[in-house]
């Protein structure tokens, strides 16, 4: 054979002898997926997308997931390149008037193709070998795959072995021939990306996209083809192309945590932005101004960073309805500090507990400790690997599993716990 046509083999050793005609296929002999302008945000962050790429993009519902995969298989098929959309959410016509929105180039609908009727994701490799690399299959020489996603309408539980192995062998031999794939997957109640660990393992890059209060936003966890990102890019829709682009919200930053309270976990957020006056603003809805501003005379008197927040908009956000006053106010404390550092708290770590006037905490109530035994018993803590919490006398209650519980004495002792996270 010539050296265009030497035999390859996949991951299992079998000979794949279409691998000669899928390479001659080609619109280019590009190492990398080629995406139309509009994205230099997403290839900048990743470094490009190399071809046979696995990258996954997880996050609530609702955040814009569907929207940026969207933008990605078109800016691809833009560029004459051949793009599988797997859809298990939606039918293909609610993606096609969808792509209308995003992508107005008629190439985009000429060499993007929406599946819509794959019910079950074991025939990925079936799919793989008698459609993707067979020369016959008008799906030949396509170049991206998505899949959105993962879980599909009814969900996928991580203990179907017999569907992730399918999912992951189609991965890694979809890579193994030079076919990037995109799969969108669920979070979590505790934030971690829904599947088994082996998961996040077999791609190459992790992404997780979270709802902030200001904007979206997208941090790359894990990118084997550069740096992972320090910081979380900001995003927000446009509100002519429905597109999500990057936020030119300026040295602004969002920030997250989770508490307990009486629905079980619950998630505080908050957002800084440049203030457009001489003076910045402290807003914490649910919370009076009187005990917002007190908040912020302590961390400010014992943690002189917060002294730049005056010249900030700091923005706090929690669920409806949720008594902010009880509690939380190191949590409160905790996702203020870390907005202001532009650093993040991990999506496996719970706060719990309340600040007093001299910076020192105070005891939990007997209340939030039964509450959290009842989240630890009904199982919603999977996931959770660590508990900062006020000094009380249930300090010493029963972790999950593979969960610590630390005690936080001060502000200037949850600055080090967090910090010490960073490095």
């Amino acid at each position: 054979m010539s050296s265009n046509g030497v035999l390859k083999r996949d991951p299992t050793g079998r000979r794949l002898a279409l691998i000669k005609h899928f390479d001659d296929a080609e619109a280019t002999d590009s190492d990398t997926l080629a995406l139309a302008s509009g994205l230099s945000w997403f290839t900048d962050e990743l470094g490009g997308i190399p071809r046979g790429a696995a990258i996954l993009l997880s996050g609530d519902p609702g955040l814009g997931k569907t929207t940026l995969a969207l933008q990605i298989a078109s800016a691809a098929a833009t560029l004459c390149q051949k793009v599988l959309y797997i859809a298990t959410e939606q039918t293909s016509e609610a993606l096609s008037r969808r792509l209308s929105q995003v992508s107005r180039c008629p190439r985009a609908k000429h060499y993007l193709t929406i599946k819509d009727d794959l019910y079950d994701l074991r025939v990925l490799p079936a799919l793989l070998t008698h459609k993707l690399l067979n020369p016959v299959s008008p799906l030949f020489g396509t170049r991206l795959i998505v899949i959105d996603s993962l879980q599909g309408c009814t969900g996928l539980s991580p203990s179907d072995r017999e569907s992730w192995s399918a999912i992951l062998d189609f991965m890694r031999r979809a890579s193994g021939v030079g076919l990037s794939v995109l799969a969108l997957a669920h979070k979590t109640k505790g934030g971690a990306i829904a599947g088994p660990r082996t998961l996040e393992h077999s791609c190459d890059v992790t992404m997780i996209m979270k709802r902030g209060v200001a904007c979206r936003s997208v941090e790359v966890l894990k990118n084997r083809f550069g740096p992972s990102s320090s910081e979380p890019i900001p995003l927000r829709f446009n509100r002519d192309t429905t597109c999500l682009e990057q936020a030119p919200i300026g040295h602004g930053a969002t920030a997250n945590v989770y508490t307990i309270g009486r629905g079980g976990i619950i998630p505080i957020e908050a957002a800084i932005v440049p203030a457009r006056s001489d003076r910045g603003f402290i807003k914490c809805p649910g919370m009076s101004a009187r005990e917002v501003e007190t908040l912020a005379d302590v961390l400010e008197r014992c943690w002189k960073e917060a002294r730049t927040m005056w010249a900030m908009g700091v923005t706090v956000r929690a669920p409806a309805g949720f008594v902010q006053n009880r509690d939380h106010s190191l949590a409160i404390i905790a996702v203020m500090m870390a907005a202001l550092r532009r650093a993040s708290i991990p999506g496996d770590t719970i706060v719990l507990g309340d600040i007093g006037l001299d910076g020192r905490t105070v005891p939990a109530s007997e209340e939030s400790w039964q509450e959290l035994e009842a989240a630890i018993n009904v199982g919603e803590l999977q996931g959770i690997r660590r508990i900062l919490s006020s000094a009380g006398p249930r300090a010493e209650c029963d972790a999950p599993a593979g969960c610590a519980i630390e005690t936080v004495k001060d502000i200037g002792h949850l600055v080090q716990l967090l910090e010490a996270n960073d490095e």
